[in-house]
Parts: structure tokens; C-alpha cells; sequence
């Protein structure tokens, strides 16, 4: 058991520090890429608004949107969310 907690512990903190913004990617075809790696992007992508706050973030997995991606109002409001599978778009909200 003790063993399973370090493991979860050790693979959120690698999935949590692998996050960027768009000044950091670059757009090959229809992948992802952090700008100087020859392999597609996977983490989470964060833009941020004028006032620093989140404006659009998303998941990738091997360049393509996976998972949820979320879109937010200038004053930090929730204001869409989509769910990806493997680059697709698969339901709204």
C-alpha cells in the first residue's frame, strides 16, 4: 500500500509539472509540439488573459487534445468545457 501512494504521488507530480503556455508550442499539421522537441506535446496547456487569470486550458496526449478542455470568462468564470478522445471532440457543455 505504501508503496501505491508513493507511485500515485510520483505520477502527479510528473503529469503536474509537465504544463505550458502558447508561447511555448508550436503547431506541425495537426500536433502539438513544445517549440525545440521532435516529439508531440503531452500535459496541459494553460493561456492566460491579460490579468494573468486562465483563459483556455488543455490536456494533451501525444499532440492531440485528450480529455477536458475548459474555456473561461475575463473574470475567471467558467464559460465552456469540451471532452477530447485522441484529438476528438466527443461531448460538450
Amino acid at each position: 500500500m505504501k508503496h501505491l501512494l508513493v507511485l500515485i504521488t510520483l505520477f502527479f507530480f510528473v503529469v503536474g509539472c509537465n504544463k505550458i503556455d502558447e508561447s511555448q508550442i508550436e503547431i506541425k499539421g495537426e500536433l502539438i509540439f513544445k517549440i525545440g522537441e521532435e516529439k508531440p506535446f503531452t500535459g496541459k496547456l494553460i493561456t492566460r488573459n491579460k490579468k494573468d487569470k486562465i483563459h483556455f486550458e488543455s490536456t494533451y496526449k501525444d499532440g492531440k487534445k485528450e480529455g477536458v478542455s475548459k474555456g473561461y470568462y475575463e473574470n475567471g468564470n467558467l464559460n465552456w468545457e469540451e471532452n477530447y478522445k485522441d484529438g476528438n471532440l466527443v461531448q460538450e457543455k
